[in-house]
C-alpha cells in the first residue's frame, strides 16, 4: 500500500491503540497489497477498537459476546411476550385463523424466538457455568454474590406476582390493566391495577438492569483476579464458536423480525379495527404496541450483529 493511504487507516483506530501498535501496523501494511478484505478487515478494526474505547472498558470478546448473547435473549423474550398478549384472546387470534398467510407469519415469529433464545441459551449457560465454577473453587464470594442476582432477583418478581395474584384473584401484567375490553368484577378498580402494574415493571427493570450491571461487574473481577489455578482453568469458547452462535441467533432473530414485519402489515389489512384497538402494551393500541416489538426484535438482530463482530479476528492478529 502507499504510505500516504497506510496513514489515513492507521489514523482511524484510537490514539493509545496507535501509539502501541501504529509502526509496526505501518510496516506490516505497506508490504501488503490493496484488497478488498483487507480494507475490509481494517475499518472493522478501527470501529471496534473505538466502540470498545467508548465503552470505557477493554473487554474481551468473549465477555462482550457474552452480555450482547444476553441483550439479545432479553429483547427478544420481551418482544415475543408482547406479540403473545395482544394476539391471545383478541380479534387478531380469528383473523389469523381466517387467514393461513397471517397464521403462516405467527408461526414464522414463534419457531424464530424460540430459536432466538435457545440460542442465547446454549452460547451463555457453558459461560456463566464456567464463572460458577470459578467462584467456587476459588471462594469468591464477591463473584458468587453478583452472580447470584439474576436468579434472584427472578424470584422475586415471581413471588411478587403470585402474592398479588393470591390477594386480587388479578395477575399484574401491563396487558391487563384496561383497554377495549370490559374487566371482570372480580378485579381490583381500576386505579389499584394501575398502582401494581407499575410496581410489576419497576421490578423487572431493576432485575434486567441490575442483573446485566452484576454480570459485567462478575466479569471485570474475574479479568482483574490474578493468576491461580481456578483461573487458569477456566475456558472460554472459541471465536469460531461465538461467531456460530452469532450467525444462528441472528438468522433466528431476523426470522422473527421479518414475520412481525409482514404479519403486522397483514393484521393491519385483514382486521383495521382489532388493530387499532387498546388492547396492547399499557392499554396502547396493538399498531403501536406491535411496533414496540418490531423495534425490539431489531435492536436484537443488530446485538446479535454486534456479537459477530466482537468476537471475529483480533485486531492484533495481522500484526502477529
Amino acid at each position: 500500500m502507499k504510505p500516504r493511504f497506510v496513514k489515513l487507516l492507521i489514523g482511524l483506530y484510537p490514539r493509545g491503540w496507535r501509539a502501541r501498535y501504529g509502526e509496526e501496523f505501518r510496516t506490516l501494511l505497506e508490504e501488503q497489497p490493496t484488497t478488498l478484505g483487507g480494507l475490509t478487515n481494517i475499518i472493522r478494526c478501527a470501529l471496534s477498537e473505538r466502540l470498545r474505547l467508548a465503552g470505557g472498558h477493554l473487554m474481551k470478546d468473549v465477555k462482550s459476546s457474552l452480555m450482547l448473547f444476553l441483550f439479545a435473549g432479553v429483547a427478544t423474550l420481551a418482544a415475543g411476550a408482547n406479540l403473545y398478549f395482544i394476539v391471545d384472546d383478541t380479534p387478531l387470534a380469528a383473523a389469523m385463523q381466517a387467514h393461513s398467510a397471517l397464521a403462516a407469519c405467527w408461526l414464522a415469529m414463534a419457531a424464530g424466538s424460540v430459536l432466538a433464545i435457545a440460542g442465547v441459551a446454549v452460547a451463555s449457560v457453558p459461560v456463566l457455568w464456567a464463572m460458577a465454577r470459578f467462584a467456587w473453587i476459588g471462594r469468591r464470594l464477591d463473584i458468587g454474590r453478583r452472580l447470584a442476582f439474576a436468579p434472584g432477583a427472578l424470584f422475586a418478581v415471581l413471588l411478587w406476582i403470585a402474592g398479588v395474584v393470591a390477594r386480587t384473584h388479578w395477575v399484574p401484567l401491563p396487558w391487563a390493566v384496561t383497554g377495549d375490553w370490559l374487566a371482570p368484577t372480580n378485579w381490583p378498580p381500576l386505579n389499584v391495577r394501575w398502582e401494581l402494574c407499575w410496581m410489576t415493571l419497576a421490578l423487572l427493570a431493576g432485575a434486567v438492569v441490575g442483573s446485566a450491571m452484576s454480570l459485567r461487574q462478575a466479569l471485570t473481577l474475574i479479568e482483574s483476579s490474578p493468576p491461580t489455578p481456578a483461573l487458569a482453568g477456566l475456558q472460554w469458547p472459541s471465536r469460531r464458536r461465538l461467531r456460530t452462535f452469532a450467525l444462528a441467533i441472528g438468522m433466528a432473530t431476523l426470522c422473527t423480525l421479518a414475520g412481525a414485519t409482514v404479519g403486522g402489515v397483514m393484521a393491519d389489512s385483514y382486521s383495521p379495527a382489532a388493530f387499532q384497538a387498546r388492547l396492547g402494551f399499557l392499554a396502547s393500541t396493538v399498531l403501536v404496541s406491535w411496533l414496540a416489538s418490531v423495534g425490539l426484535l431489531g435492536a436484537s438482530s443488530v446485538a446479535t450483529l454486534g456479537s459477530f463482530q466482537w468476537a471475529g479476528p483480533s485486531c492484533t492478529e495481522p500484526m502477529q
